[in-house]
């Protein structure tokens, strides 16, 4: 189950990334936006500036557990 959240995740991110551009932003970007700078900010505000680095290792947890916690919702166990 854990190399299937992660095959998710990936061809989510693929999806996702698709057609990103500058001007003019879809609704897609705007969303996806929103909560990457919201979780920056989160982890940002905990950690100030010494923990800058370990911001991107944080959100990829909270994202995998994310899926995972979705997962065990349909039965499927990690």
């Amino acid at each position: 189950i854990t190399w299937a959240i992660i095959l998710a995740i990936l061809i989510l991110c693929l999806i996702f990334v698709r057609d990103l551009k500058v001007e003019p932003i879809s609704k897609r970007q705007i969303a996806i936006e929103t909560i990457v700078e919201g979780l920056n900010n989160f982890f940002e505000g905990i950690l100030g500036d010494e923990g800058k680095r370990f911001i991107p290792l944080l959100e990829a947890m909270v994202i995998y557990i994310g899926f995972a916690n979705i997962m065990g919702v349909f039965g499927l166990t990690p």
